[in-house]
């Protein structure tokens, strides 16, 4: 799982379009981004209608590129490639990087992160990008032998990193890595404070979650110094720490009993070393699992597939989300499909919210222990596990997903001012998701709080799709299917036009989305007019560049004969009686040669295609237009040819001979 983040800049662009992939740094990163519109006046219609996402191939025009999204910075960690970069949405280039391989970590895998705002993100911003790593690299099916190697020892390669990074305007500098400056390493969720104070992570191997401070920025060191000369000036401090576990009722029965017949979680205050001042959490210290759970792996747990030293006592605490109001967060429990919300004032569990269906919604908590500080919450039964979960900007609903056992996600009305009041309402759901998959999967509100978008997950090589939900009757209004592999987190423009989505690697092709005229909420999206997002040179373009060079440096007869064609082009000519002596000279029918000499029985009607008007020339008076012929099988298409080196110095007669020989070593079509 990974996430983006999008910093704000100054000029806003008004244009109501979907795009395809966006390319550059994102993609390169085996990122994917796809962008949808969030209309926010779009009505909600009977039955939701569907986007086929196959439809839109790169070959489609009118498709628009960058400059469209608006002035923004999307900021995107490149999973695998053990870094971040920021990408400039509105020119497409990327701004900066980091790798964090460059400062010792051997096996930094960048996960989630978040960025906290910045009124101008071209001069600076700050960010904290968690980075996985130990085992968690061999789960991808990578023939690597960075374990054997030792690479993943000491602590360096365990993971479980919390880096904060600052963008100076130009380049990014490694300020601290908060779990060696706190003890505390984690590797998966992170999430700003909603008044940017701090920041919370969380880890579900580790079913710990904790909550920082945000200490001013230090003045930067070089960037030849080492990584624990950089943890200089103020660092970051720990506001609390939890740990999570799972008793289940039937402790001696079978792994998937242990959950779903019930249990007691258990929640704990964690209380760092009195002589250090450091909590003990760095690496791999207190994984319960040896591997992250990957999407819908919560299968893998309670069927007794995922190892470790502790599985049994799996909670899967690894996201907090934060009410917009500043108090309360939520504590993402997978495992029992519930959120613990935790009052950030007292520091205290207030409630726990169950989320399947037939479930109550709204559970106790109760404090059974003060040294240290401990409280339980008892679950009857556990009928589904969950995943992501959010509030809506204006706090007024939060929603989670149930997964595997049930599809669907619950919305809560959450407006009383007391957690405790806070009431399961409605439920969001599609015929579809039915099984094991396809399930909803990620989630993000529009600005204004009228749609929801929800990535809906399908089991790779299969392509997932995206849904919008209108949220005044919480049903899906519109479907964009087939969209990417493994969709994963969403992140919306401030603007509230677009929704970047990721997914991982690239299809392929790049679909491109609905045009400006299809809504949120309306009729079918019709084929845009034009081709890829991803902006690059037209291959015609290149060629008639090239060309250009070419006749500069060699001349018009020199560059036609010599080099034209074994760039695989040719330009376009008028009448042959504007040619003049260049088109009458034996050496352009040479040129040509290969199309009358790779047809058997055929002789110059490869010339006479290329030169309809020439009176001398066989069957001039048929004028049918010249047809393109793939790179590979144009110009020099000898090299279908196995003798390339036989063959690889032109003749010395080549511009001399005659129209329908075969050249040495021809092997036909």
């Amino acid at each position: 799982m990974r996430t983006g983040c999008i910093s704000k800049k100054a000029r806003i662009v008004n244009r109501r379009t979907v795009l395809g992939a966006i390319g550059g740094g994102v993609v390169a990163a085996a990122l994917g981004d796809r962008l949808w519109p969030l209309i926010q006046n779009s009505q909600a219609q009977t039955g939701a209608s569907s986007v086929d996402m196959n439809r839109f191939n790169v070959n489609t025009s009118g498709r628009p590129g960058f400059g469209t999204l608006g002035d923004y910075v999307f900021l995107s960690p490149t999973k695998l490639g053990g870094g971040a970069h920021a990408q400039d949405l509105q020119s497409g280039k990327t701004l900066a990087w980091i790798e964090y391989w460059n400062y010792g970590d051997s096996c930094p895998i960048a996960h989630h992160l978040a960025a906290y705002p910045s009124a101008e993100p071209r001069k600076g911003f700050e960010f904290i990008n968690s980075a996985q790593g130990g085992d968690n690299v061999l789960i991808y099916g990578l023939p690597t032998e960075i374990k054997q190697r030792g690479l993943l020892e000491p602590i360096w390669g365990q993971g479980n990193h919390l880096y904060r990074v600052h963008y100076d305007g130009q380049q990014m500098n490694l300020i601290e890595d908060v779990s060696e400056t706190t003890g505390v390493g984690l590797g998966v969720h992170t999430v700003i404070y909603p008044d940017a104070t701090g920041f919370a992570a969380a880890d579900g191997q580790k079913d710990v979650a904790a909550f920082f401070d945000r200490p001013p920025l230090p003045v930067l060191a070089k960037d030849d110094v080492a990584v624990g000369e950089l943890n200089k000036g103020q660092k970051t401090k720990v506001q609390m720490a939890f740990s999570a576990d799972w008793i289940g009722r039937d402790r001696s029965g079978s792994m998937e009993a242990n959950w779903f017949n019930g249990g007691t979680l258990r929640i704990t205050r964690l209380i760092k070393a009195r002589e250090t001042g450091l909590y003990d959490l760095r690496g791999s210290k207190g994984n319960k699992i040896d591997w992250e759970m990957v999407p819908m792996a919560e299968y893998l747990v309670y069927t007794g597939q995922l190892p470790g030293d502790a599985p049994r006592k799996l909670c899967g605490l690894d996201a907090v989300v934060h009410h917009p109001a500043n108090r309360y967060s939520a504590m993402v429990i997978r495992m029992c499909s519930a959120a613990l919300i935790m009052d950030r004032q007292t520091w205290e569990p207030v409630c726990c919210l169950h989320m399947p269906e037939g479930s109550p919604g709204n559970l106790p908590v109760k404090k059974v222990s003060s040294n240290p500080d401990t409280w339980e919450v008892e679950f009857q039964d556990i009928k589904c596990v969950g995943h992501e979960a959010g509030f809506s900007p204006d706090g007024k609903f939060f929603t989670m997903m149930n997964n595997i056992r049930q599809n669907n996600m619950p919305v809560f009305d959450t407006s009383d001012a007391d957690p405790r009041n806070w009431k399961k309402i409605t439920f969001v759901k599609d015929p579809s998701w039915v099984g094991d998959y396809p399930s909803p999967f990620h989630l993000c509100f529009s600005m204004d709080r009228s749609k929801m978008f929800v990535s809906v997950l399908s089991p790779k090589p299969a392509k997932s799709a995206v849904v919008a939900v209108d949220t005044k009757t919480w049903q899906i209004i519109k479907k964009f299917e087939n969209v990417g592999p493994d969709l994963q987190t969403m992140a919306v423009t401030y603007d509230g036009k677009y929704v970047l989505q990721i997914f991982s690697g690239q299809p392929l092709h790049h679909p491109v989305a609905p045009d400006a005229a299809d809504q949120v909420g309306g009729a079918e999206s019709r084929p845009a007019a034009a081709a890829c997002t991803v902006p690059r040179r037209r291959g015609g373009a290149c060629r008639r560049r090239r060309r250009g060079k070419l006749h500069h440096r060699l001349g018009a007869r020199r560059w036609h004969r010599r080099l034209l064609l074994a760039h695989g082009c040719r330009y376009r000519r008028g009448a042959a009686r504007h040619l003049g002596e260049h088109h009458l000279e034996p050496a352009h029918g040479a040129a040509d040669r290969r199309d009358a000499g790779c047809r058997r029985g055929r002789q110059d009607h490869g010339h006479r295609r290329h030169c309809p008007r020439r009176a001398a020339a066989p069957g001039a008076g048929d004028r049918r237009r010249t047809r393109r012929q793939p790179d590979r099988l144009r110009s020099r298409g000898r090299f279908h040819c196995p003798n390339l080196a036989a063959r690889a110095a032109p003749r010395a007669d080549r511009g001399r001979r005659a129209f329908g020989g075969r050249p040495p070593g021809w092997c036909g079509r």
